[in-house]
């Protein structure tokens, strides 16, 4: 499934989650990292920055247009806050990120690096992480199994991120991407501290 910056919020979702802290010249970056309870069979939904429920259509089926209706699969969501060492909004003007794919299981289809830019509102921006696929179209006898077999599907991406122009990433992440978890680590920062 897709993985891509959008214009999301978290509010109201069950999510568990971390932050972690960047810099970047004289800003601070706020990265805060939540996971969804994985999706075993339900439409494909988030909310939106009214806090009301929608279809992701951004990582709709490719042929048709929908979204999916039974998905299998997890998603991350991830808001940066960018601001000065007094807590000001940053007035830079967006979040950029270059992903490349590293590894994948067999079978998979390549993605090729992609960049993306979001812009920060009041300082803040939103990316959502999703990977799995929809059973709809599955024999619903033979669902239980291919669940089992997805589990050990994975893809793992390299994304280094920028504010604006700037030509030094703030920090270079690994995500891995499996129908059971979206997981994160740091592989490089300018600094970076662990919360809960």
């Amino acid at each position: 499934m897709s993985h891509r910056l959008a214009a999301l919020t978290v509010a109201a979702l069950p999510l568990l989650g971390e932050t972690y802290r960047f810099s970047s010249n004289d800003l601070i970056v706020d990265m805060s990292v939540k996971h969804q309870r994985r999706y075993t069979g339900s439409p494909l939904t988030l909310y939106d920055a009214n806090n009301r429920l929608i279809p992701a259509c951004g990582s709709s089926n490719p042929r048709d247009g929908s979204c999916p209706e039974s998905f299998v699969g997890t998603a991350a969501f991830v808001e940066f806050s960018v601001h000065g060492p007094d807590g000001k909004p940053a007035r830079k003007a967006a979040v950029r990120e270059v992903v490349t794919l590293v590894a994948q299981s067999d079978g998979l289809p390549e993605r090729k690096q992609f960049v993306q830019t979001v812009p920060l509102v009041n300082g803040i921006a939103s990316d959502v992480q999703i990977f799995g696929y929809d059973e709809k179209p599955i024999p619903k006898e033979d669902r239980l199994l291919q669940r089992d077999r997805s589990k050990a599907s994975f893809r793992r991406f390299r994304q280094e991120l920028f504010l604006d122009g700037d030509p030094e990433p703030f920090a270079i992440l690994e995500w891995t991407h499996r129908t059971t978890d979206i997981r994160m680590s740091v592989l490089k920062a300018t600094a970076a501290n662990r919360r809960r």
